[in-house]
């Protein structure tokens, strides 16, 4: 039996595509991020919303200092002023280690929140221009030549028939909220019967919303060592200045967990970065919360001197993809899965610039001369409510 259900609440503010880039650029998951942008205005709101982050990022990061009001106040206060300062999230305080660093060291890093500024602020506040990115489903379309994969969508009950020959000639599936980050909301269903397609389409009608369907990419041995349970993928960062120039600097190869079906930050994924010339990894990885592995923990292979397999090949599809989508962005961070018939493209956006959070190191000047923002004037009034 195929439920019907009527669009939930949050579903209907999702479909609003402002809230959704925002949101994005913010990394923030529940219902009170919809409302925070609705408006433009609500300014005090979202600063007491960022304030309550500060909370929940000191609780998930030193829950130690919880019981000590005087370093609990202290680093509430430090925190807070890294938002004023420099536009730095409360998870970005933690994952650049804001903590031990000065604020001559802190103005070298560039936060997610002033990338997004300046990128809507370049494109005369298109947030519409990072939906072409967020829109998982057009995106995959528009770039259909580096997907290399099948893919149908799932929005309502009346899709069931077109889902259900899909997922015959699909075995294995992994579906996606269409607007989602961070691996949020994905799940794998393997197709053994009718009753599972059923299933699996009930779960996706449950949840309302726009759905992503693909079939199960199969990666390369060579790059299945690091962990089985998920895809590694490669995060590749490129960048267009105003005069033309295609630019990159130092990508991650971003490893899963064991068990787990993704590789992102949130559900434990390991971290390094690859020198854009060679494909050589060159740091240890390290994972959200700041540990350093100079092997994978449960693969164990080592990180240092990790040779990308066929690195020409990608940063050659990389570029070509990059200068089919200008003259609107001028700065991609995109996701490639290595499979037998070569490189394939998984999703692409504007966020997690995590090469600062990988190598410690502030790039906000790289990365400002790299895009040609390094002079760009905007207009800030249109965008006041997005600097607070």
């Amino acid at each position: 039996m195929i439920r019907k259900t009527g669009m939930s609440f949050i579903a209907m503010l999702r479909k609003n595509v402002l809230l959704r880039g925002l949101c994005h650029a913010l990394h923030i998951g529940d219902m009170k991020r919809w409302w925070f942008f609705h408006s433009h205005k609500d300014i005090a709101n979202f600063r007491s919303y960022i304030i309550s982050q500060i909370h929940i990022n000191i609780a998930k990061f030193e829950k130690e200092i919880i019981g000590n009001p005087a370093l609990y106040d202290k680093r509430y206060q430090d925190i807070l002023g890294a938002y004023d300062q420099f536009l730095m999230s409360p998870e970005e305080y933690y994952m650049l280690d804001f903590a031990n660093k000065g604020l001559q060291e802190r103005s070298l890093y560039i936060s997610d929140f002033e990338m997004h500024r300046l990128l809507m602020g370049y494109n005369g506040g298109g947030v519409n221009t990072e939906s072409e990115l967020m829109d998982k489903v057009a995106f995959c379309k528009k770039m259909n030549s580096y997907i290399g994969r099948a893919i149908t969508e799932v929005t309502s009950a009346k899709d069931f028939e077109q889902f259900k020959v899909f997922a015959r000639g699909h075995k294995q599936l992994f579906c996606k909220p269409n607007y989602e980050c961070k691996g949020v909301g994905i799940f794998y269903q393997e197709i053994n019967n009718e009753q599972s397609i059923v299933d699996c389409f009930n779960k996706m009608i449950e949840a309302g919303g726009r759905w992503i369907v693909e079939e199960k990419i199969i990666q390369t041995r060579k790059m299945a060592v690091w962990n089985t349970s998920c895809v590694n993928t490669i995060r590749y960062y490129s960048m267009m200045d105003r005069k033309g120039n295609y630019n990159v600097l130092p990508h991650c190869l971003r490893t899963g967990r064991k068990g787990s079906i993704v590789d992102n930050a949130g559900s434990g994924g390991v971290f390094a970065a690859i020198d854009p010339s060679t494909g050589i990894v060159i740091t240890d990885g390290v994972d959200e919360m700041g540990r350093y592995y100079n092997s994978h923990p449960d693969s164990k292979v080592r990180f240092k001197g990790w040779q990308v397999p066929r690195w020409e090949e990608l940063c050659h599809l990389v570029e070509s993809a990059h200068r089919k989508m200008l003259p609107r962005h001028r700065y991609i961070g995109w996701d490639w899965a290595l499979t037998e018939n070569g490189w394939v493209l998984i999703e692409a956006n504007w966020g997690q610039f995590l090469n600062q959070y990988v190598e410690k190191t502030g790039r906000r000047k790289e990365w400002l001369e790299c895009t040609g923002l390094h002079d760009y004037k905007f207009n800030h009034k249109r965008l006041k409510a997005h600097a607070l």
